[in-house]
């Protein structure tokens, strides 16, 4: 916009524009209208020229053929033909007469020539050019008009002009038909014998006609006038605004001396009002007092000639910081205003305290003239500030040792009274009673917790404490801490968490939950049975390692009136406040929700409408914690759900947790497939039931107490709202595990499934080793097992057609997984191999592990201890299958007696199954391998120690930990995983780490 104003501002303006406008017309015409003209007579003088040459020429022709020809015609000694230039007694035709009179003009000038579709036989070789065919067509069809044409060769241009040679002497008619040589004996008056055409050098000179100067300089002289016209008028008015400015400037004038008269009144009695109301003093640029009022010589004590002359030093308070006056000093001398409280003291060393604002005055040279300083007393609110502030101490103080003095008889009560309950000696009635008593003491202790944290709130003592959260164990502690209170009112209780979110943020998780627990146990507690609550954590964005992530508390309740929604977070203030509450509470929660988000950065909103429910969001941006050992919890993978009815909201709460475990079928089935059944009186669970009594069946509630009514068949499990991660989780394994118990035992002939493949392995830890190759045999697979990269990569270079699966651990030595995975790729496209899948191995299953990994190329990603339920759904995706076949077990596995194991392992048999999805002979044969090896590896894990050989020790003890992911050692693991990390302990910690492992690991004898 602004650049379009400034490119026409020089046509807009009133005295330069006409100028451009007529300057640019001008212009135009010379670039585009005179050279038109121009060419065009050049043309018309060019044609006249050459059609008064074509004229003179028949002319020449006529009265050579009248004059000469028709005297010389019966003469017998001379002869009338084209060749009179060889043979004697001959003269020319007419045509050759004008043939050779054109030979004679110069070449660079004007060129003549005549030409035909008829021509005698002396010219029958000419051709004709194709310009020259065009004109003869030409002028055939349109014998009584001009032709001409620009013809452009090498450097030079030429116009050219031609007509039609007709018939118009009947002696040339007869000539042309009597002659033994004519090319045609049928000629007649009228027709066109050729053409004539002059060619000359195409003029472009400088040519108008008198009209066309004449319209010129009427253009010229018609803008002349117009500009004198309007300059004329532009003079005319600018003299007229002049005058009008002139009087206008002298009323101005007039005015603005009145206006300063009365502004110089004014100013006096602003300075006397100023002067009776505030404490004033003037100093020069040194800091001299050259001024002072009444007022100043009334609270100073001092008089006016003690002032005068001194620096404001004289009432300057001991305890006042040189800092600030040097922030004073700084900021007035920079032209600024200063405001702020300072601490004064009189003549008789008594306090005051003035609220200061010291203005710089400024000369017409913008310096510094002198500093006007202008005080208001504010001793008493000073003084009333410092009671109130003690009178609050004293008050924080007294509520921190009462609800100390409280709690401990509450604690008693509590305690005492949950024996009770549980006490086998009471009745029902006394039960009861003990309940209320419990139930008294708990609301009891909540309203004293509130009361000390708005105290604390109040007292400015309120901490936040940042340290490494989880929030997805804390929103679902929330949750489960809240189910009860919502299934007793039968309440939908949802629970919808972004599984983007990383799992560590740095926040202060107690206050979080606080927050969460408060506004939940609200929403619960509003809201009418068989209503809704909703808790909705999603990941609004994540980058440079910070995340924000918005809250959501959502209710189907009673509302809040849009007269109250701006008082909801004040102390003490609730919704229901008839002296017959339906709802209990101190009225503290919203308010501590309120400052407590604060703090974090951030607000709480609300939105809310009269029997419709409340919503309570808040966004909050956390760093992202920087924890490699920070892992994710021990989900299940790759399971397979069949949901046939999706049109209900029980399957919309629990869809995103079934695809943290797996994948939604929903027009396909399969034998392996988990059934999700949707229980309502609209669906017949018998009927359900009796189509898939051979599938596992996960059976969805509303409400717990409908779990009451249902007696589950050995298939099933049960559960109901509210759904989180955890808890569908659980139910997923249960029901996993009832599916494994109804089987018959792997020592009986089961039935198994094998595949077709060779399998190239990269696993540097020996029982790693041992366990795949376990579970590959199982499966009828070819194997072949590479220590570190460097040889997994060396294999494959050598026979990159015999493998059809890779399994790559990532941490290894010498050459790691991603290094071999990148050369394996480099070297499928440099020879032009197709891809062979790649599987990464892991057991640092970190958040986002997966997608890195996809990301680069793999095809898929396990995380250790491999599961064989997890490796064969790999194995269903990327190879072939075997007829199926009867498994036995092996004479090795046949002699091991599961007395034996009982008696002689300390090592949880059961959950090493559980784990690795593989039968109990390779279970124990698994435990066998580590008892034979631990020792060792503990011996140079020790000796690593010792050395403080940190990246040894690092790597020994990823190693030691992939073994004990098979045993499902987790404890163990995860002071392993520490290790892995041992430069970020002391000394100390990475001993006692050590040692604590050891004696975990002791009772295990080789």
């Amino acid at each position: 916009m602004n650049l379009s104003k400034k490119i026409l501002s020089p046509f807009i303006n009133p005295f330069t524009g006409p100028i451009f406008v007529i300057t640019i017309i001008l212009t135009v015409s010379m670039v585009f209208i005179i050279p038109k003209y121009t060419n065009a007579n050049n043309k018309t003088q060019m044609e006249e020229k050459a059609l008064e040459l074509i004229d003179n020429l028949k002319k020449t022709r006529a009265y050579y053929t009248e004059k000469i020809i028709s005297k010389i015609k019966g003469h017998e000694n001379i002869n009338i033909n084209f060749d009179h230039e060889t043979n004697t007694k001959t003269i020319p035709l007419p045509a050759t007469l004008l043939h050779d009179l054109s030979l004679l003009l110069p070449k660079n000038e004007i060129e003549i020539k005549m030409y035909s579709n008829y021509p005698f036989p002396n010219r029958e070789n000419r051709v004709l050019k194709e310009h020259e065919k065009m004109t003869l067509s030409y002028l055939v069809n349109n014998p009584s008009e001009i032709y001409t044409q620009e013809i452009s060769s090498n450097s030079t241009k030429k116009y050219k002009v031609a007509i039609a040679d007709v018939f118009t002497d009947m002696s040339c008619v007869n000539c042309h038909n009597t002659r033994a040589d004519t090319p045609k004996n049928n000629w007649k008056l009228g027709d066109v014998r050729g053409v004539i055409e002059v060619s000359m050098p195409y003029r472009n000179e400088f040519i108008l006609t008198t009209q066309q100067t004449l319209i010129m300089v009427s253009i010229l002289i018609f803008f002349i006038l117009i500009l004198a016209i309007h300059y004329n008028i532009i003079s005319e008015k600018n003299e007229k605004q002049h005058k009008e400015a002139k009087e206008t400037l002298e009323s101005e004038v007039e005015n603005r001396t009145q206006d300063l008269r009365n502004a110089n009144k004014l100013l006096n009695q602003y300075k006397r009002a100023v002067d009776l109301s505030a404490i004033v003093s003037k100093t020069d640029k040194n800091g001299k007092i050259t001024y002072v009022n009444d007022a100043f010589i009334k609270i100073s004590k001092y008089t006016q000639e003690e002032l005068i002359g001194e620096n404001h030093n004289i009432v300057r308070h001991p305890d006042m910081p040189t800092s600030l006056f040097e922030e004073v000093w700084n900021t007035i001398l920079s032209k600024q205003i200063w405001k702020g409280q300072i601490k004064n003291k009189d003549k008789e060393g008594k306090d005051y305290y003035v609220n200061t604002t010291i203005v710089p005055i400024l000369n017409y040279e913008n310096e510094i003239e002198e500093f006007l300083a202008i005080r208001l007393d504010i001793t008493d609110v000073i003084i009333s500030q410092i009671k109130a502030q003690k009178a609050d101490e004293a008050k924080s103080t007294f509520l921190a040792n009462m609800s100390h003095e409280i709690r401990t008889p509450l604690n008693a009560i509590i305690g005492f009274s949950d024996i009770l309950c549980k006490s086998k000696s009471l009745d029902i009635h006394g039960v009861k009673q003990a309940r209320i008593i419990q139930s008294s003491a708990n609301s009891l202790l909540s309203i004293i917790n509130d009361i000390l944290d708005i105290s604390k709130i109040e007292s400015g003592n309120f901490d936040i404490t940042i340290d490494n959260t989880d929030l997805y164990f804390i929103s679902e502690h929330v949750i489960e801490l809240f189910s009860k209170n919502a299934i007793e009112k039968n309440l939908k209780l949802i629970f919808n968490i972004d599984h983007r979110i990383p799992m560590c943020i740095l926040t202060d998780g107690v206050r979080v939950r606080q927050v969460l627990s408060n506004l939940l146990s609200n929403a619960i507690k509003f809201t009418p049975q068989h209503g809704k609550v909703e808790l909705n954590i999603s990941l609004q964005s994540i980058s440079d390692g910070k995340a924000t992530i918005n809250f959501e508390i959502k209710d189907t309740g009673i509302g809040i009136p849009d007269d109250k929604l701006d008082n909801v977070f004040r102390p003490f203030i609730q919704v229901d406040h008839k002296s017959t509450r339906e709802f209990e509470g101190t009225g503290l929660g919203l308010s501590i929700c309120s400052h407590i988000i604060e703090a974090l950065g951030s607000k709480i909103g609300i939105k809310s409408s009269i029997g419709l429910g409340t919503s309570f969001f808040f966004d909050l941006t956390f760093d992202v914690c920087d924890d490699s050992i920070h892992t994710n919890k021990e989900y299940l993978h790759h399971l397979n759900f069949k949901v046939e009815n999706t049109d209900n909201d029980l399957y919309h709460y629990i869809k995103r947790y079934l695809s943290i475990f797996g994948t939604i079928n929903i027009n396909k089935s399969s034998s392996k497939d988990i059934y999700i059944f949707n229980y309502n009186k609209d669906h017949n669970l018998d009927d359900f039931r009796q189509l898939h009594k051979d599938n596992p069946i996960l059976i969805l509630f509303e409400y717990e107490e409908d779990l009451s009514k249902l007696i589950l068949e050995d298939n099933e499990q049960a559960l109901s709202l509210p759904f989180y991660a955890s808890k569908v989780n659980d139910a997923l394994q249960e029901l996993q595990k009832k599916a494994v118990d109804s089987m018959p035992s792997i020592n009986e002939d089961s039935l198994l499934e094998s595949f077709n493949g060779n399998i190239l392995v990269a696993e540097d830890n020996l029982a790693n080793q041992e366990l795949i190759s376990y579970i590959l045999e199982s499966f009828g697979l070819n194997y072949n097992i590479k220590p570190n990269g460097k040889e997994t990569l060396d294999e494959f270079i050598s026979k990159p057609e015999a493998y059809d699966l890779v399994l790559m651990d990532i941490n290894m030595p010498i050459m790691d997984g991603i290094e071999a995975f990148n050369a394996i790729r480099e070297h499928e496209k440099q020879h032009a191999l197709g891809t062979i899948p790649i599987i990464a191995l892991t057991a640092n299953a970190i958040k986002g592990d997966r997608e890195r990994f996809l990301n680069i190329g793999m095809n898929e990603y396990l995380s250790k201890p491999v599961n064989t339920n997890e490796l064969k759904f790999l194995f269903d995706k990327f190879l072939n299958k075997k007829e199926a076949m009867h498994s036995k077990p092996s004479l090795e596995e046949s002699n091991l007696s599961k007395k034996e194991v009982v008696e002689t392992f300390e090592i949880d048999i059961d959950k090493v199954i559980s784990k690795l999805g593989v039968s109990k002979n390779i279970a124990i044969m698994i435990i066998e391998k580590f008892k034979k090896e631990i020792h060792k590896d503990l011996d140079e894990l020790h000796s690593f120690i010792q050395d403080n050989d940190h990246e040894n020790i690092s790597a020994k003890a990823h190693y030691i930990k992939n073994s004990c992911l098979n045993l499902a050692l987790d404890d163990i693991c995860l002071n392993l995983q520490s290790l892995e990390n041992s430069m970020d302990l002391s000394v100390n910690e990475i001993n006692d780490c050590f040692n604590y492992i050891r004696k975990q690991l002791s009772s295990i004898k080789a």
